[in-house]
């Protein structure tokens, strides 16, 4: 590290962290070959919170070791990402003193014993064959939509910089790449929906896709495949006669992540449904909206999804909001389940019963309050969970999920009198 750091006074000093695009699940194409499992994303989806933090981690270390006993706040303070402005960071030893560009040089002449010198900007040509304009010599190459250009890589490639992997989903549309892609998941998409829906089961299980809810079919396919292999049938909502549509009595109605608005109708049709003995499930993840739409109908049956995101620096499977959960009320939900891994989850608000529970170092993003967060809640027949996420394909993998899916789908497919109240 540096021996000596100056900043000027308007500088923001610190976020300490990392930032990385998580890797994409992508199908194969007969159009692009690869040699690798990985090497179209890189890594491992399920493997890459892990990494993440063993990069972090290292970055951490080197803050650590670089400032050593000038280091005046904790290195927990120092993790959280926090910014300071300048003369904060003087003070919590982030750096050194406050003082500008000639400054610093004036600092590393005197630091090298040397009084006669010339100042060499080596960012210069960079920075004209790149056609990058800055008002200080550090500066960010800021991507839109986190694609590169090819044209950056190629002219980056003639200066003779170092390249790092770069894998195809961060360069703009390489062959046609994402087109292909795209293609492919719509087709998919739409052949696995005809299929399951012509299958000769008799339990229903509606999921409701009418209110433009996001309920990711091909990457739920672990969920979506054992209620079919126990006798569900899977029905998709897309019409907007929702009321008609409960008159079949379905097995069990799924609500995921509505962004529309429940018409008063609707809302009176689920109720009913709901007291005939019905089962419904509402979910929210925070990671793709705020749950305006989704508690509009979740206070009606006593649940109230919080604003925000759940995350911990000790409770945690790699990232801080990846929080491990530990703590189960007895039910047949939670049998036989030690730990689960939500995955940017949010807290529910409810006088229900409270079925999984974070642990008390677990705080609440905007509030910063820890305590122990309720993820998963049942009031009667109407289940409501805070995370989507870890019950999708491969996250459903990680500790006890997958069993937890297991036991939701026996619980949607059992007949009323073998349900829990």
């Amino acid at each position: 590290g540096a021996n000596y750091i100056y900043a000027t006074p308007s500088s923001m000093i610190g976020n300490v962290g990392v930032i990385a695009y998580a890797p994409s699940i992508v199908l194969p194409t007969e159009e692009i070959l690869e040699t690798g499992a990985y090497k179209l994303a890189g890594f491992s989806v399920r493997e890459f919170p892990l990494v993440l933090e063993t990069i972090f981690q290292t970055f951490v270390d080197s803050v650590r070791e670089s400032r050593g006993n000038r280091l005046r706040i904790s290195i927990d303070e120092v993790s959280t990402g926090k910014l300071f402005i300048a003369a904060q960071a003087v003070e919590a030893g982030l750096i050194d003193d406050l003082g500008s560009y000639l400054d610093a040089i004036d600092k590393a002449a005197s630091l090298a014993n040397i009084t006669e010198y010339e100042v060499v900007d080596l960012t210069r040509k960079a920075k004209i064959e790149l056609q990058i304009t800055a008002e200080s010599t550090g500066y960010w190459i800021w991507i839109s939509h986190g694609k590169i250009p090819e044209s950056i890589i190629a002219n980056l490639s003639e200066l003779g910089y170092l390249i790092y992997y770069v894998p195809p989903y961060m360069v703009e549309n390489p062959l046609g790449f994402y087109d292909v892609i795209s293609r492919r998941e719509r087709f998919y998409d739409e052949m696995f929906r005809q299929t399951v829906e012509n299958t000769n089961a008799t339990r229903k299980i509606f999921i409701d896709l009418s209110h433009r809810n996001v309920f990711p079919t091909p990457i739920m396919m672990e969920f979506i495949g054992k209620l079919v292999e126990k006798g569900g049938k899977i029905l998709f909502l897309k019409s907007n006669n929702f009321e008609e549509a409960l008159k079949a009595k379905p097995s069990a109605l799924i609500i995921f992540t509505p962004l529309e608005s429940y018409r008063g109708e609707e809302i009176k049709a689920i109720k009913q449904y709901i007291k005939n003995g019905g089962k419904l499930v509402i979910a929210h993840d925070p990671a793709i909206d705020f749950p305006i739409y989704v508690n509009e109908l979740a206070q009606e049956f006593g649940f109230v999804f919080g604003t925000g995101y759940l995350y911990s620096s000790e409770s945690k499977y790699g990232i801080y909001r990846n929080v491990i959960v530990e703590t189960f009320e007895n039910s047949s939900l939670t049998k036989d389940i030690d730990t689960l891994i939500i995955f940017t989850g949010t807290s529910i608000y409810t006088n229900a019963t409270k079925i999984a529970l974070t642990s008390s170092d677990t705080k609440m993003a905007i509030t910063d309050r820890a305590s122990e967060h309720t993820i998963i809640a049942l009031n009667g027949t109407v289940l409501a969970l805070s995370d989507i996420t870890f019950m999708l394909d491969p996250f459903i993998q990680l500790a006890d999920n997958e069993k937890f899916v297991d036991n939701l789908v026996d619980w949607l497919l059992c007949d009323l009198e073998e349900r829990e109240g």
